[in-house]
This record gives C-alpha cells, structure tokens and sequence, in this order.
C-alpha cells in the first residue's frame, strides 16, 4: 500500500507542477486537476479517500498521505516517538506522509 500512496503521490506532485506551470498558480483542490492533467483525483490508498492537499501561506503546498495508521494528523510529518533522525530520512517515518518540499524551501524557512 505504501508504494501505490506513493505513486499517487508522485502522480499529483507531477499534475500540480503541470497545472502551476501552465496556469500560473497552484490549484485551490486536487478536483482541479481532472481531467486536463489527471484521469481521476490521486487517491490516499491507505484509507480510500483522496490524497489530502492544501496551499500554504508561502505559495507552497501541502500533500499527504494519512498514512499507516489511517488517523489524519493535518500533515503532521514527525513521528510519534519523536526520533529525529528517522524523521529526516524517511518519509514514511512521520505520523502522515507528506510529500517533501523542496529543499531550497526548506533551507529558506529556516533562515
């Protein structure tokens, strides 16, 4: 299951550049996508329900996976027993999978 979450994963990461790059934007939903760049929306194949997304603050985007446990944690990547160093490895580590930024991104929030 997670290799068919991450396939849907890559799939909308790749529609959502597709659609930014042709429209100037990202889009409000992952709905948006269908069918100019998708045939359906990804769905989250660890509870059947669509891949969760939404536009952050900063012109970026959050998309997850609720992941093994099924619980939706609003995209919280860091794992329950807090080991940092898994958490930074492994996007399968946190309490949802969420798709990684990039890491110019990431290094430009930490500044």
């Amino acid at each position: 299951m997670k290799n068919l979450t991450l396939h849907q994963m890559v799939s909308a990461a790749v529609a959502l550049k597709r659609y930014e790059l042709r429209h100037g934007q990202l889009p409000q939903s992952l709905a948006l996508l269908v069918p100019e760049f998708l045939a359906q929306a990804p769905q989250d194949c660890m509870d059947g329900h669509p891949l969760r997304y939404g536009l952050n603050g900063d012109g970026s985007f959050t998309l997850y996976s609720v992941g093994q446990d099924g619980l939706d944690e609003g995209g919280d990547p860091s794992t329950a027993d807090s080991d940092q160093e898994r958490q930074n490895t492994s996007p399968w580590a946190g309490r949802d999978w969420v798709w990684p930024r990039a890491v110019a991104d990431a290094k430009a929030g930490a500044s």
